[in-house]
């Protein structure tokens, strides 16, 4: 009986640090799928109706009982929008790692671990509960950051697209829709969703660009729905101001690429150093053993 304690006690163990790891480092896509990700979309649209499932329930309802509280102002709704996310799947996801979270440390405390003041368990239990409950944040946040820089990425094209277009005699509203039309990638289906005449009704299609940017948080976007504004409101002349603009962020990409790129060598340095470490002491150990042997 102690044996199956033990082991029902690891296999809790081992699924909870597999979680936590899942959670805090995802893996790396395979190749096959990133480029996938460039010829077929990968994300919703924020307009996808949430299926009608027992999850969907049930984060309705933690969703109307949170409404006006701190939680509720603490959700982080642009970077679900950003990744095609609805509240309620959050919200049901909190939930689950929370439970989760106060489950394991109370089975592992009443089967296998000693008898222990109840301050100490019961502080254990609610540490790894706050840890599980900050897991999907943690998450979430990763994926929104790799989603902006994939979404401004896409915004370079498009802005290159929107001048070609005005270069060619197209108007500030044409210029800005027909490159989103031809265009494939879960960035441009976004923006051709937002673009659409038929769901745009009367606004114009730099006003809609701007809200896109205020729902999913994407500065640069908001930049070039005023560029656009300025010329359809103003008649004014926007192929330069394009052409900076994408400069700017293509210098942006490329500075945060060598941060990027001298911070992972910079964490190489240690590693390297204690492999020539270990490398010398392998070398040097035979003359030294054969000396104090001596």
């Amino acid at each position: 009986m102690t044996i199956t304690l033990v082991l029902v006690a690891g296999g809790l163990v081992g699924l909870g640090l597999f979680l936590c790891v899942r959670e805090l480092f995802p893996a790396p896509p395979q190749l096959a799928a990133a480029l996938d990700r460039f010829a077929l979309p990968t994300r919703r649209l924020a307009t996808d109706i949430a299926p009608d499932t027992r999850a969907a329930h049930v984060g309705r309802w933690l969703a109307a009982h949170i409404a006006g509280t701190a939680l509720d102002v603490r959700i982080p709704r642009r970077d679900l929008a950003l990744i095609g996310k609805s509240m309620e799947e959050y919200l049901v996801h909190k939930l689950a790692m929370t439970g989760f979270g106060l489950a394991v440390p109370t089975m592992l405390w009443d089967l296998l671990m000693p008898p222990v003041p109840w301050l100490v368990s019961t502080g254990s239990t609610l540490a790894y509960a706050a840890i599980m409950f900050a897991a999907p944040d943690i998450a979430l946040r990763s994926q929104a950051r790799e989603a902006r820089e994939e979404f401004t990425a896409a915004l370079i094209a498009y802005l290159d697209l929107i001048k070609m277009a005005r270069a060619g005699g197209a108007g500030p509203g044409e210029a800005l829709e027909a490159p989103a039309r031809v265009c494939r990638g879960w960035a441009f289906q976004r923006i051709a969703a937002t673009l659409d005449p038929a769901a745009r009704g009367t606004r114009d299609p730099w006003d809609e660009l701007a809200r896109l940017a205020d729902r999913i948080g994407v500065r640069e976007l908001a930049d070039t729905a005023a560029i656009a504004r300025r010329a359809g409101t103003q008649g004014a002349a926007i192929l330069d101001s394009l052409t900076a603009k994408a400069a700017s962020l293509r210098e942006q990409q490329l500075a945060a690429a060598l941060a990027r790129a001298k911070s992972r060598t910079e964490t190489m340095t240690l590693p390297v150093a204690l492999s020539v470490l270990g490398y010398l002491i392998l070398l040097g150990y035979p003359a030294y053993a054969r000396i104090t042997g001596a």
